[in-house]
């Protein structure tokens, strides 16, 4: 998968014309400051434009190496390779002519003349003249080798940022796929478990069944609603909640104890859609009897820009070998995807207690 290709091919050649913009002006600096006649020693255009002239060889093999020869190198790196020799062997060879030229005198063009003319007459004497400074061969060679690892190493740092955000961008796509795929886990076990229930109401108190059934309409709506995003106001999750409890309180008598304490005003605050709800009816499946006394409390806080779930359910013999399933193990799995090192959750049991305390992030940034 690649990612803004062109964000990152504009980014290179700007770093390409920073570094070569550099590379002509910098040594330019003190040949215009002689040329202003702020230092002693006398410049002229001509050698400004003999400096440039000495710098384009180095360009054209830069230019060389970074459109023609590096792109070999994502067909074969032994192609690549071979190239880069052959390019490094040619400039050694122009190198190797270029350094051996006899010095010479400079022609220092009609503009210095003049000046040297004013000169001569304020009687100050005329600058030296000028020579062509001899260049070893191994020096054009190596700067030329520089310039290929300039290239180079900007065209890894750059390229290095692309990988790392095509890396980012995957990693979204598969939290997104995982989520998606715990969540229709999740969505299946719960309406099933609804439906079982409403079934057992239709045989023991039919109108209660039908209250039940208005109620599951507006459940399913909820869920269909906030089910396809990440996040969910916890206004609409508190929603689901009551509805689901009312379900559960239909279906059950007076010794069950069901208790919740719910915010009225919950903010901005987000949450994961049906997460705290697969708590709720975990409490319902494993810490209900018929036989004894049961009892679920569920508190649901906002404190200093964290959600504070508490669940806690009775537990008796029959039910403590019983596994929680998968709902439990999918919300551990569908928080810790999406808040990471944010998320606090302990499950304990304790003598015929069992809590669930969930701590998450208020608020939390989605990647597009």
């Amino acid at each position: 998968m690649t990612v803004n290709m062109d964000k990152y091919e504009k980014r290179k050649l700007k770093l390409y014309g920073l570094f070569w913009l550099a590379v002509f002006v910098i040594p330019t600096i003190p040949l215009l400051w002689g040329a202003m006649g702020i230092t002693g020693h006398y410049s002229s255009s001509e050698e400004i434009t003999s400096l440039w002239t000495s710098l384009l060889p180095f360009l054209v093999l830069f230019l060389i190496h970074n459109f023609i020869i590096l792109p070999l190198r994502k067909k074969s790196s032994e192609i690549y390779v071979i190239a880069v020799l052959v390019l490094v062997t040619a400039f050694g060879y122009y190198c190797f002519m270029d350094g051996n030229q006899p010095p010479g005198h400079h022609d220092i063009g009609m503009e210095r003349m003049e000046r040297m003319e004013r000169m001569d007459h304020m009687g100050t004497p005329p600058p030296p003249p000028s020579h062509r400074p001899a260049r070893p061969a191994a020096i054009l060679l190596g700067c030329g080798v520089l310039a290929i690892i300039a290239n180079l190493g900007v065209n890894a740092i750059v390229e290095n940022e692309r990988k790392e955000e095509d890396r980012r961008h995957l990693e979204i796509e598969n939290l997104k796929l995982q989520l998606a795929s715990l969540r229709y886990q999740i969505n299946p076990h719960f309406f099933l478990n609804t439906l079982n229930n409403i079934q057992a109401l239709i045989l023991i108190d039919p109108d209660k069944a039908t209250k039940s059934i208005g109620i599951f309409s507006k459940l399913t709506q909820m869920i269909l609603r906030g089910g396809n995003s990440p996040v969910v106001p916890l206004a609409d999750e508190v929603s689901c909640l009551e509805y689901f409890i009312d379900l559960m309180r239909l279906r059950y008598t007076d010794n069950v104890k069901i208790e919740t304490s719910f915010p009225q005003n919950t903010g901005n605050a987000f949450i994961q859609p049906l997460i705290l709800g697969t708590f709720v009816e975990n409490a319902f499946k494993h810490g209900i009897s018929y036989d004894h006394p049961s009892f679920i409390r569920i508190k649901i806080e906002i404190q200093d820009g964290r959600i504070i779930f508490i669940c806690e359910n009775s537990i008796h013999s029959e039910a403590l070998a019983e596994s929680h399933g998968i709902g439990l193990e999918n919300a551990r799995k569908r928080l810790s995807l999406l808040y990471g090192d944010k998320l606090s959750l302990h499950a304990d049991s304790y003598g015929d207690h069992y809590s669930v305390k969930l701590i998450v992030p208020d608020k939390i940034e989605i990647p597009e």
